[in-house]
């Protein structure tokens, strides 16, 4: 729903299912930003991450994780790999959108 949500607001967003997918599509057309919303942590984030940030044209793009379970040192590890994190539980998809603070989502101040 994140996906349709942004869509909507003008974004270029997609879903993979999978990491490989998503690296794959990482590499034919850098997204200005990777999020992860993820129900529960995933075991192989952390090597995706890795695989990101070893690639030249993908190393600086910005990565938001989103889920129910990352605390201590999971969420550390992530965030030593420049991946912010968002543990607040469910989140409406328009404060997903706010939080991204991406200036083609924000409403003009003055409708």
């Amino acid at each position: 729903r994140l996906a349709s949500f942004l869509i909507r607001k003008g974004v270029n967003a997609w879903i993979e299912e999978t990491m490989g997918a998503a690296f794959d599509a990482a590499k034919a057309s850098p997204p200005d930003m990777i999020v992860f919303m993820v129900k529960v942590y995933w075991e192989g984030v952390t090597d995706f991450i890795k695989l990101l940030r070893g690639q030249d044209d993908l190393k600086d793009i910005p990565l938001l994780y989103l889920g129910n379970v990352i605390e201590g040192n999971d969420q550390q590890i992530l965030q030593s790999y420049g991946a912010d994190t968002l543990t607040l539980g469910p989140v409406p998809e328009e404060e997903v959108a706010r939080l991204l603070s991406w200036p083609r989502l924000a409403a003009p101040a003055n409708p």
